[in-house]
C-alpha cells in the first residue's frame, strides 16, 4: 500500500512535483521530486474537451502556459482545460513561464541551474498516462488528486477512468487517490476498494460535524487538511484512530517543525528538499 514504506519519519509529498525547482505538474517536476528524496509526488487530474486525462491544476491554463500569446486561441478566453483537445494543449509551452517568472526565486538563488532552466522551455502538459508510467518506471509513489469537475463534462466518468489507468499500470500499491469532491472518494471505494484514498479539506469544503466521523464514513485512509484549519485535538483523534494526516501546503521551515512536533505523518510541500533536510 502507499503507506507501507512509512517509518514514522514525516513523509515529504512533493506538491505538483517539486514545483519550487521545475514547472509544476510537469515531468521535470517529478524528476526533481525524486532527486530531492520525496516520499511521493502529488499531481492534479483534469479532463480535456475530447475526454483525455491531463495533469494540470487550474481550471484554466493561462497561468502555466503561453496560450494567451497564441493568436489562434485568443477567442478561447478564459482558456479552460475543457475547451481544448489534447492535441491543442500539447501544442502549447508549459515551461517557459517558470523561467520567466521564477515563482519561488530558486533560479535567482542558484538552486535551479541555467542549464535546467533552459530545458524547461517548451515543456509539454503531461497526460495522466505519462505521469503514471514515469512513476512506475522509477518505483516512485504518487498522490493522484482528481479536481472537482462538478457541472463539467466528465464529472460522471472521471473517477472510473482514473482508476482504470492506475490499475492498468499496476500502481495500486504505490498510489493514493485524493479529492476535495468527496463523491469521487466514495466512487473509488466501490470501484477499486484496495486503492487507499484521502479526503482533501479546506475552509470552503469543511464538512459539518465531527471530522473523524466524516473520514470514517468516507472510508478513507488519510486526511489531507489545509494547514490553516488543523486543530491539535482533531489531529490527535484522527491519528489515534489509525489514519494518516498529511497537511498542505507547508513550505516554511518553522511551520514544518511545528507540524512535525504535533504528530503529522506527512507534509505536502513545494519544497520536498527542505523536509529531507529536517
Amino acid at each position: 500500500m502507499f503507506f507501507d514504506a512509512y517509518t514514522g519519519s514525516v513523509m515529504a509529498i512533493a506538491h505538483r512535483g517539486a514545483r519550487s525547482l521545475a514547472p509544476e505538474n510537469t515531468l521535470f517536476a517529478v524528476s526533481k521530486a525524486r532527486h530531492a528524496g520525496a516520499y511521493a509526488w502529488e499531481m492534479d487530474v483534469q479532463m480535456t474537451g475530447d475526454g483525455q486525462l491531463v495533469i494540470t491544476h487550474d481550471e484554466t491554463i493561462n497561468r502555466v502556459s503561453n496560450v494567451a500569446f497564441v493568436p489562434e486561441f485568443l477567442d478561447r478566453k478564459p482558456w479552460r482545460v475543457k475547451d481544448f483537445t489534447l492535441a491543442e494543449l500539447r501544442s502549447l509551452d508549459f515551461g517557459s513561464w517558470y523561467v520567466r517568472e521564477d515563482p519561488f526565486g530558486q533560479i535567482a538563488a542558484g538552486a535551479v541551474s541555467a542549464t535546467d532552466a533552459e530545458t524547461y522551455r517548451g515543456a509539454l502538459i503531461p497526460t495522466l498516462e505519462e505521469g503514471l508510467r514515469m512513476t512506475r518506471e522509477h518505483g516512485f509513489r504518487i498522490n493522484v488528486e482528481i479536481k472537482d469537475l462538478s457541472g463539467l463534462p466528465g464529472d460522471d466518468v472521471v473517477t472510473r477512468k482514473v482508476l482504470e489507468m492506475i490499475d492498468r499500470f499496476d500502481l495500486v500499491e504505490q498510489a493514493i487517490l485524493s479529492s476535495f469532491q468527496f463523491k469521487y472518494l466514495l466512487q473509488a471505494r466501490d470501484i477499486l476498494p484496495e486503492l487507499p484514498t484521502a479526503a482533501l479539506v479546506e475552509e470552503e469544503n469543511m464538512p459539518e460535524g465531527d471530522i473523524l466521523t466524516v473520514l470514517q464514513n468516507l472510508g478513507v485512509q488519510a486526511w489531507h487538511p489545509d494547514k490553516d484549519i488543523v486543530k491539535a485535538d482533531d489531529l490527535r483523534r484522527v491519528r489515534d484512530a489509525g489514519l494518516f494526516v498529511n497537511v498542505y501546503t507547508v513550505n516554511d521551515l518553522r511551520e514544518m517543525r511545528f507540524l512535525m512536533n504535533k504528530g503529522v505523518t506527512g507534509l505536502i510541500t513545494d519544497f520536498p528538499q527542505r523536509v529531507r533536510g529536517l
